[in-house]
C-alpha cells in the first residue's frame, strides 16, 4: 500500500472554503458534494487529502449539531483512540 502525503495546509484552507462555501444554505449535505465534487474535478488532490476535508468537514459540522459528542470525541482522541468516531447519543 502506498501511503500518500497529505499537504496540511491545503487541507485545511478547503476546510474553511468548504465551510463557507455552505454557510447559510439549507441542504448543508448537498453544498459539501457539490465543493468535493468542484476539488475532485479541479485535480491535483490525492485520495488522502480529499478525504481529509471531507472527514473534516463532515466531523465539524457534527460538532455543531451534537456539541455533546464533539466532547466525547476529543476525549477519546486525548486517549489515544484516534479511530473512534463520535457516535449520536440515544436519548
Amino acid at each position: 500500500m502506498i501511503v500518500s502525503e497529505i499537504d496540511q495546509e491545503k487541507v485545511n484552507r478547503s476546510v474553511r472554503d468548504c465551510l463557507q462555501h455552505c454557510h447559510g444554505v439549507h441542504d448543508v449535505v448537498a453544498s459539501v458534494a457539490e465543493f468535493m465534487a468542484g476539488l475532485k474535478a479541479a485535480g491535483g488532490w490525492s485520495r488522502a487529502e480529499m478525504r481529509a476535508v471531507d472527514m473534516t468537514v463532515h466531523a465539524l459540522l457534527h460538532s455543531l449539531v451534537y456539541p455533546r459528542d464533539a466532547i466525547t470525541s476529543t476525549r477519546r482522541t486525548q486517549r489515544g483512540d484516534r479511530n473512534s468516531v463520535p457516535r449520536r447519543r440515544a436519548r
